[in-house]
């Protein structure tokens, strides 16, 4: 998967079966495999692959680690991956996603205030 991942990021490939295959990755909760996880697919995304290949990652990554029943780590790790992939693919998210994702703002621990707060600074810098 490393290797895929970085030959579709550098190359700039359009393999769009890689996505839903990465799906079924995304359910441990395992700090370690989960960054590594989380690294690939934000190094495989560029701005020629289709914004709704990717929104079915996004929305598994928001339902699995961006919650209020996860722990904090996975909560700032998730939107910090979400953060990283709209770097590259502004257009993967929804208007109800980002309203999702904002409301994280006033959360209780400061790792993920700051998480959400870089992801809202990164929202207006694209969008004002």
């Amino acid at each position: 998967l490393r290797l895929v991942s970085r030959l579709i990021g550098r190359h700039r490939l359009l393999l769009l079966s890689f996505y839903p295959y990465v799906l079924r990755y995304l359910t441990s909760h395992d700090k370690e495999k989960i960054g590594e996880i989380f690294a690939m697919i934000v190094e495989s995304c560029h701005d020629l692959v289709p914004p709704e290949d990717v929104r079915p990652v996004l929305e598994k990554v928001i339902s699995n680690y961006v919650t209020d029943f996860c722990s904090n780590q996975n909560i700032t790790v998730g939107l910090n991956a979400i953060r990283e992939i709209l770097q590259r693919m502004p257009l993967a998210l929804t208007a109800d996603q980002i309203e999702y994702l904002v409301g994280f703002r006033t959360f209780k621990n400061k790792s993920v205030v700051a998480a959400c707060k870089s992801l809202v600074n990164f929202f207006r810098d694209v969008c004002p």
